[in-house]
């Protein structure tokens, strides 16, 4: 009798641990989902890098664009995590001049070089988000970023004047012949505005990995962290 109701009381027990445990389970499953949301995101990229071809070149912002999808969690109405799988574009644009040697009155070559980088990004931010009231919410955020390098393109287009020859191009691979490094790292600051389900936000992409390799036509290795401004409009589906 005694050893029957030790069984049933032990069962009584493990049925209660583990009532307990689905029920905590489900309660942390159902919070979280509660604190989850999920949306789209699109916009403009205006970068470049910290390289430099020559003191006389003239660097400029290179446009792109950026499309994905993302993720946040609030941990409490002000706090959260955010992060994206994006598609993005980055580079750089150089101009310069070189005047051909001998004569007085030489030819010139007016050249443009542009590195185009193509990159799935994953960025992970920690946003705070101050209520502005009528449904409006201002917020910053800061984090990092990981980038893998999936195609990009080194192309210079040549124009000449005072002389008789057409213009040319050419283009050069640097993930594909090792003149750029794939992987990339970097740290982000950035802040917006969120009005009911549409975010609007500018962040800043500093990279830290050096991904400089080996210049086509270079013995040399060279430096090179990518920079970058995006200026993107989001809508939260959930």
């Amino acid at each position: 009798m005694k050893k029957q109701l030790l069984i049933t009381t032990q069962k009584s027990v493990r049925s209660a641990m583990l009532f307990v445990l689905f029920s905590f389970v489900y309660t942390t499953i159902t919070q979280a989902q509660k604190g989850f949301s999920y949306g789209l995101k699109a916009g403009l990229n205006l970068s470049t890098s910290s390289y430099n071809r020559f003191f006389t070149d003239k660097k400029v912002l290179k446009p792109g664009f950026q499309i994905g999808i993302t993720g946040e969690y609030g941990f409490t109405d002000a706090l959260f995590l955010q992060s994206e799988l994006a598609f993005t574009t980055k580079g750089a644009e150089y101009r310069g001049a070189e005047s051909w040697i001998g004569g007085t009155n030489p030819p010139i070559t007016h050249w443009r070089n542009i590195f185009t980088q193509n990159y799935v990004q994953i960025p992970l931010k920690v946003a705070y988000k101050f209520d502005a009231g009528a449904d409006l919410k201002l917020f910053v955020n800061a984090g990092g970023y990981a980038a893998y390098g999936i195609s990009g393109t080194d192309k210079t287009k040549n124009r000449y004047t005072k002389v008789d020859r057409p213009d040319d191009e050419s283009v050069a691979y640097p993930f594909k012949e090792g003149a750029l490094k794939r992987f990339d790292t970097g740290a982000l600051l950035g802040f917006g505005a969120e009005y009911k389900r549409f975010t609007l936000d500018i962040n800043y992409e500093h990279g830290l990995a050096d991904i400089g390799a080996q210049l086509s036509n270079s013995v040399y290795d060279f430096e090179y962290h990518n920079r970058n401004i995006a200026f993107t409009l989001g809508y939260r589906i959930r």
